[in-house]
């Protein structure tokens, strides 16, 4: 049995980027996650990727700033760059998303 699941809280970093795998539609964001390591908080960021109908219905509706949870998958891509060294990265395959505050606009104080 293989096990690959991952459940994050972080805020978007930026808006998502929007794309086509094939005919399938994805978005593409990061989200910063903290944690306090020896007294200091410090910032993770993960790359996020939402594929298909879901993607499509929250295109629009993920937003810089936010406060969102993702479950999903890990998945590591590889490749090689122009001078043969190999690269990875290891991103979420986002499998459900849900907010977790609203974006006050403009970055002001939200009013609760």
């Amino acid at each position: 049995m293989t096990i690959n699941s991952v459940i994050l809280v972080g805020n978007v970093t930026a808006d998502p980027r929007k794309g086509k795998a094939g005919e399938t539609p994805f978005i593409e964001f990061s989200i910063a996650v903290n944690e306090f390591k020896g007294g200091e908080e410090v910032a993770n960021f993960f790359d996020c990727t939402i594929y298909g109908k879901r993607a499509v219905s929250l295109a629009d509706l993920v937003k810089k700033g936010q406060r969102v949870a993702v479950s999903g998958r890990l998945r590591q891509d590889r490749w090689k760059t122009e001078d043969e060294k190999t690269r990875t990265k290891v991103s979420i395959v986002v499998n459900d998303l849900e907010f977790m505050s609203a974006k006050a606009a403009d970055n002001e104080p939200l009013p609760w």
